[in-house]
């Protein structure tokens, strides 16, 4: 249900250009639990949505790694 839903901001340092955002966007979403992806690239930051009964801080986390 979307009020079960959790927003995250992550700080992904390093993203230089349109491909890298595009590529940690992709990971991300594809994740089972992740309902939105959105990156800043000039803020070096990724906003996501996700279900936290499927997916832990830790799994976002690692998949902009």
């Amino acid at each position: 249900m979307a009020e079960d839903l959790r927003k995250v901001e992550l700080k992904v340092a390093g993203m230089t250009c349109a491909m890298c955002a595009k590529t940690i966007e992709h990971s991300l979403q594809e994740l089972d639990g992740t309902t939105d992806a959105e990156v800043n690239l000039g803020n070096e930051t990724v906003r996501v949505e996700y279900d936290p009964s499927r997916l832990k801080l830790a799994d976002l986390e690692k998949a902009v790694t």
